[in-house]
């Protein structure tokens, strides 16, 4: 995978160091470490005497996390491997009670999703995965076996807003039993058959089923909820918490999540609006095209 991680690009880094104003001696934690872009860039500038916390569910992201940080002179940090949910719980077990920065970027690894063994994306042909941390769990197709159409329709139309949600679980269940599902290649050709293509062209039609079954089998809706829920009692007075989400069912909650807090004098919002990529950003890293940045802080 580390070919894959070469290729990945950080969204938004100069946006997020803007907000987060990192100074030396500061304590940040990196909620989605991923391969340390976004982490050493933090690191940098909070060096010497600062400590970066970085959290990763996929072990495999940590290790190209540890050799990108591991370069950056005199740099101080901490990997755990957890869920962005855990986060009270990974704190006090590292001994701190609050940080002075949070970033926490939703979108998932260019190394992961550009890997065909981990079975994320229709681009790649693989067996279908989809688990941010493979050693834990059944991978997607065997779910596929056993899921009714009634369940397999909820979780596309719930974790990825799909509206064919019906047609294609239905499909799903006609196909097995012919034959199992089990790689990218054979979900996508079914799919590219069933699905009606929509309105918004060059989207292709396998991205929302996909994006339902990783989201799905990651339970990263719950995840996502149980960070916000104590992010603000896990900042200092004065510390910023910065997320970059990439679509509707992640910047939705933070948007909400984000204005309770201001709603009970617990934060100021730094962000009136989301902030997007730039032109010249998304013309390097087309991925950046829906990134949405939303930061505020504790007072």
């Amino acid at each position: 995978m580390s070919e894959a991680a070469g290729q990945h690009l950080p969204v938004m880094v100069a946006e997020v160091l803007r907000l987060m104003k990192p100074r030396p001696g500061q304590i940040l934690a990196d909620l989605t470490l991923g391969c340390g872009m976004h982490g050493s860039q933090l690191l940098k500038a909070i060096t010497p005497g600062g400590l970066l916390l970085g959290m990763d569910r996929d072990p495999a992201m940590l290790a190209i996390a540890e050799r990108e940080l591991s370069k950056i002179p005199a740099g101080r940090f901490l990997l755990v491997n957890d869920t962005f949910g855990n986060l009270r719980h990974v704190l006090e077990k590292a001994g701190y009670q609050a940080v002075d920065g949070i970033l926490a970027d939703l979108g998932i690894s260019s190394a992961q999703l550009d890997s065909a063994e981990r079975g994320m994306s229709y681009r790649k042909d693989g067996l279908l995965d989809c688990r941010m941390n493979t050693t834990q769990g059944e991978p997607v197709w065997k779910d596929l076996e056993t899921l009714s159409v009634d369940d397999l329709a909820g979780i596309l139309f719930r974790y990825g807003e799909e509206t064919q949600a019906r047609r294609i679980a239905e499909a799903i269940a006609r196909e097995r039993v012919k034959e199992p599902i089990r790689t990218t290649g054979q979900l996508t050709r079914l799919l590219e058959s069933v699905v009606v293509p929509g309105p918004r062209r060059g989207l292709h039609g396998a991205r929302r089923t996909y994006l339902a079954l990783r989201a799905w089998k990651n339970s990263e809706p719950q995840q996502l909820e149980q960070m916000l829920g104590c992010i603000p009692g896990c900042l200092k007075r004065g510390g910023i918490v910065a997320v970059i989400s990439y679509h509707s069912l992640e910047d939705a909650p933070t948007k909400a999540a984000m204005k309770r807090w201001k709603d009970e004098g617990r934060c100021r919002l730094l962000t009136n609006s989301a902030i997007k990529a730039s032109d010249a950003e998304i013309a390097s890293n087309p991925r950046a095209r829906s990134a949405r940045l939303r930061a505020a802080m504790r007072i």
